[in-house]
């Protein structure tokens, strides 16, 4: 869990609409049938939620910080 910073927020709040129009346009504006990738990602997603949560597969402890976020306690 990560806390953003006011910084990394603001940052986030400035990308995020030009990246959605951008997603729009480059992958689902080619797409005839997007109820069929609803599909797949409803699939997909049942998937990951039968798999062990990944807390519990011993991974690689994170870096205390990352560029732009502060953990949360």
């Amino acid at each position: 869990m990560v806390t953003l910073t006011e910084e990394c927020l603001a940052r986030v709040r400035r990308v995020l609409p030009g990246h959605i129009d951008v997603t729009r346009s480059l992958l689902f504006a080619s797409l005839t049938d997007v109820d069929a990738l609803g599909g797949i990602m409803i699939r997909v997603r049942d998937h990951m939620r039968q798999q062990p949560d990944s807390t519990a597969r011993g991974r690689r402890a994170a870096p205390k910080h990352s560029r732009g976020a502060v953990p949360s306690e």
